[in-house]
């Protein structure tokens, strides 16, 4: 990105929403350095080397919401999972409905 890198932007996007979880992806060698540098200050983001197959991207993402989820209260976890249920895609095609069953069932 011309002016800033994707890690300068993901430690201002995690100052101005601490709660934001942040996935980057970078063909770039060079980032992994940046990467450790934002890692030294005390952020740590994960981060997929392009390309990325789409089990691995759907992996992390799963992840990245089961966190969520368990940093939720109940009431929140409740309505994410009611909006989910009115979701008119098919149960198979729907990843997110799965882990919040999943979690639902683990509390």
């Amino acid at each position: 990105m011309p002016g800033i890198s994707g890690i300068d932007l993901a430690i201002q996007m995690r100052a101005q929403y601490p709660n934001c979880e942040i996935l980057l992806f970078s063909v770039q060698a060079a980032t992994l350095d940046l990467l450790k540098g934002a890692r030294a200050q005390g952020y740590d983001f994960r981060l997929l080397q392009k390309p990325v197959h789409p089990s691995e991207f759907l992996s992390e993402i799963g992840q990245l919401f089961t966190g969520l989820l368990q940093s939720l209260p109940l009431a929140e976890n409740r309505r994410i999972y009611s909006l989910v249920q009115r979701n008119p895609r098919p149960r198979s095609a729907n990843p997110s409905r799965q882990i919040i069953m999943q979690h639902r069932r683990a509390h």
